[in-house]
Formats: C-alpha cells, sequence, structure tokens
C-alpha cells in the first residue's frame, strides 16, 4: 500500500517547487499557491489538510490517522528530516490554523531549492526534484 501512496504523492506534486524560508523546507505549487508540507530543519512538519484529506480519499484513506503514510513518504520519498511532531492545519472542530501559513510570502522572499518535472518519468533514473 505504501508504494502506491508514494507513487500517488509524487504524481500529484509534478510541477511544485520546493522552497527554504525562515529555517523550513516547503513544498508549493507556485501557480495555485496550494502548499502541501512545511517540513521545519528540527523535523517539526505540518501538512495541508485538505490537500491530503482530497488525495487520500481516493484511497480510502483518512486524515488524521494515516499521518505516516505522509511522514514516510517526506523521509524516505523526499529526504526531508521530519520529526516526532506531524500535524496537519486544520482538524475538523479542534483547530483550524490554515490561515498561518504564509505561502504568499514564501514564494515571494523564499529561496528556489528544486523544481518538480512536469513530465512523469522514472525515479530510478531521475531526481525527484531538479536543482535549479
Amino acid at each position: 500500500m505504501e508504494k502506491l501512496i508514494n507513487k500517488v504523492l509524487d504524481d500529484t506534486i509534478s510541477g511544485y517547487v520546493w522552497y527554504e524560508y525562515r529555517g523550513s523546507h516547503w513544498i508549493i505549487n507556485p501557480d495555485t499557491k496550494t502548499w502541501v508540507v512545511k517540513v521545519s530543519y528540527s523535523g517539526y512538519t505540518f501538512y495541508n489538510y485538505f490537500f491530503f484529506h482530497n488525495l487520500f480519499s481516493y484511497m480510502s484513506l483518512v486524515v488524521p490517522g494515516n499521518d505516516s503514510y505522509i511522514c514516510n513518504w517526506l523521509r524516505n520519498g523526499l529526504g526531508f528530516n521530519v520529526g516526532e511532531h506531524c500535524y496537519p492545519d486544520y482538524l475538523p472542530t479542534v483547530y483550524d490554523w490554515t490561515k498561518d501559513f504564509e505561502v504568499d510570502e514564501v514564494i515571494g522572499r523564499g529561496v528556489i531549492v528544486a523544481s518538480r518535472p512536469t513530465s512523469l518519468r522514472s525515479r530510478e533514473s531521475q531526481p525527484f526534484f531538479e536543482n535549479v
């Protein structure tokens, strides 16, 4: 199951960009301003609840509850240092931090580390992100 989820996640972020900004790694689609994850250098991680909720619903998975798939994909697939703290930006009836993530500021002031190719390629033969 994890390989399938990783493949779906990899394909879904085609066209997204990896930024570094204020001590964190971000994956954002600069065209739609959709952010996927924010991973601080210390490993503290937030993910976009609605991004993963919508995507995981096609695989009959829920978030939170399947956060381990997200964290493992970030660690093993993208090479991020993800710690024990991995939280959504929104938790129905509990909290809503969706407005706390400054996507426009990251796009405008962040440093682009790499971009995800828009063409589908084998990860074995090509790097997942292309350095810019």
